[in-house]
């Protein structure tokens, strides 16, 4: 992805999805992970992008994914341990801390097991071996860029498997979507589109009232 990409101002962009999922396609961890978060954030009324498209070694993201991670009002990073050697990976975080600064889009961040935010943050532990070969095979302010958005990821407070007893996973699925929804609810989205499936229920409900009989509301 190209260091200039351009990114609409908040006033002109339109909110398409509440979450964007950004993860590593190869491993089959990450791709449950990844699937059962969207299940649960689905069944919560919740709009979620999730490219299930796997990318090969050195491919990058469409612009058909680029516009719509645009259009995602929020994005969970699920960091695995093999998040860094996926191009595509580095490529959706990058547009994504982008989209924070310009948009607002909120970013949120999640360390499965095995991995520390300060690792992320300082590219070490599993992170380190695929930047010594971006090193060597990329243009400098390319690999600065990836390493700047993992840095500002790093440091942004978000969810850490490892904290949790035996890394249950379920257990922090079902925090995540809490505090998710309960985001989006304060910034009026959620609280907007049950406003808009009421109104619409109410209006079936008076169509249906006008077409019975009057001989139904007159009684015998």
């Amino acid at each position: 992805m190209e260091a200039d990409t351009e990114i609409p101002s908040s006033s002109s962009s339109g909110w398409k999805y509440d979450v964007f999922l950004s993860y590593e396609r190869e491993e089959t961890e990450n791709i449950n992970f990844a699937s059962k978060l969207c299940a649960f954030l689905e069944k919560t009324n919740l709009k979620t992008l999730k490219d299930d498209e796997p990318m090969k070694a050195g491919e990058h993201i469409s612009p058909m994914l680029m516009q719509r991670i645009k259009e995602s009002r929020c994005a969970i990073i699920i960091f695995s341990r093999n998040y860094a050697s996926s191009i595509g990976c580095l490529e959706e975080l990058t547009l994504t801390m982008e989209c924070r600064k310009k948009l607002g889009q909120k970013v949120f961040p999640v360390f499965l097991m095995g991995v520390k935010p300060s690792e992320v943050r300082h590219q070490k532990g599993s992170f380190e071996e695929p930047f010594r070969f971006y090193q060597e095979h990329f243009e400098p302010e390319v690999v600065e860029g990836w390493r700047s958005a993992l840095r500002a990821a790093g440091e942004i407070s978000g969810w850490n498997m490892n904290d949790l007893p035996h890394g249950d996973e379920e257990k922090l699925i079902a925090k995540m979507v809490k505090e998710v929804s309960n985001l989006l609810l304060d910034d009026g989205l959620v609280a907007e589109r049950w406003e808009q499936f009421w109104q619409g229920v109410i209006s079936s409900l008076l169509i249906c009232r006008d077409l019975m009989p009057a001989v139904i509301s007159d009684g015998p």
